[in-house]
């Protein structure tokens, strides 16, 4: 039976508890009550094991120990490892100013407005919540090799396909009343409207709270004034939907994003970086006994904020840039 134990506060332990460890992992500590229990701790379990005294040498490790550094100690091992754990990138700017929150609520205000205007509530019949432009002409000798264009204001989406092709071949076959042998495969995609919908149904008395989503997919009517939802409900998820523009804008931006990083620095690899940017050298941190503590001393962890300093500077105006010319 294994047990993990975890704490902020290792003066709170008792000692029997932490000599009994056999596999530490320790961090950055604020005090330096913590840090003589630890050293406590793992002076006793070095004594335990036969193995020598280091209780200087933890104690510089642990005193050198920058945020997101951690030490692995194991007992049955001769010396321990230093590691850092991965940068968990965030595009999270922080508070927004209100002017900022109106240059991205613009856009939303703009359709809104838009979509009120073609639409009022209260018709009480069911209307077409967007118009649809004629899609490109197709023939039953071929298909359009590129989407219809519609206006920046109509979401365009594409439903997955995966109907197996025997399948597929046996539904034409059906509707067509002919034996058919195909010889290739190729997607087609059909235009269609699509309504989604969230209804809530809540009812404080009864403590009644509860949400459902409804999709509806419909063939493109011949009278686009009159669109009758109830005869196209099916089962869908959003993850169904894929956004292809969207996506292709958001592959653009990060190509851009690389080759600015790339002209500023002269490269994305980090041993390269370290070579011929910051220190001259290469340092090779998961060296306990060398590298990192040449690292350290160098003021490695400073002075390597400089890269993603200048990738989320580029980052930060591609996307002002791509925000004013959307407005």
């Amino acid at each position: 039976m294994g047990l993990v134990l975890t704490t902020q506060n290792p003066a709170d332990l008792d000692y029997k508890g932490l000599t009994n460890a056999g596999t530490w992992f320790i961090g950055k500590l604020q005090t330096d009550r913590d840090k003589m229990r630890v050293l406590e701790g793992l002076e006793d379990v070095n004594t335990s094991t036969g193995a020598a005294s280091a209780r200087s040498y933890f104690d510089r490790l642990i005193s050198s120990l920058d945020k997101r550094v951690f030490i692995l100690h194991n007992v049955h091992q001769d010396q321990p490892v230093v590691f850092m754990t991965r940068w968990a990138m965030s595009y999270l700017r922080g508070p927004l100013t209100k002017s900022q929150i109106r240059i991205l609520m613009e856009p939303y205000k703009e359709q809104l407005a838009a979509t009120t205007a073609r639409h009022p509530v209260g018709e009480g019949e069911p209307t077409l919540v967007a118009t649809v432009q004629t899609a490109l002409p197709q023939t039953e000798s071929g298909f359009s090799s590129s989407p219809p264009r519609l206006r920046s204001d109509i979401p365009q989406y594409f439903l997955q396909v995966d109907t197996p092709l025997e399948r597929a071949v046996r539904g034409e076959e059906r509707h067509r009343g002919v034996l058919l042998e195909p010889t290739r495969k190729q997607k087609a995609y059909q235009p269609a409207i699509l309504g989604w919908a969230t209804v809530h149904f809540q009812d404080p008395r009864r403590k009644v709270a509860h949400s459902e989503e409804h999709c509806y997919l419909l063939a493109v009517p011949e009278d686009l004034a009159w669109v009758d939802w109830r005869k196209g409900r099916v089962a869908l998820g959003k993850d169904d939907l894929l956004d292809y523009n969207a996506n292709a804008r958001t592959y653009g931006k990060c190509r851009q994003l690389i080759q600015s990083f790339e002209q500023a620095l002269g490269t994305t690899k980090c041993r390269e970086i370290h070579e011929n940017v910051i220190f001259g050298r290469y340092y090779n941190t998961a060296d306990v006994k060398e590298g990192y503590p040449s690292f350290v001393r160098d003021k490695g962890f400073e002075k390597c904020g400089l890269p993603p300093g200048i990738g989320a500077r580029i980052a930060a105006r591609i996307i002002i840039e791509d925000m004013e010319k959307s407005r």
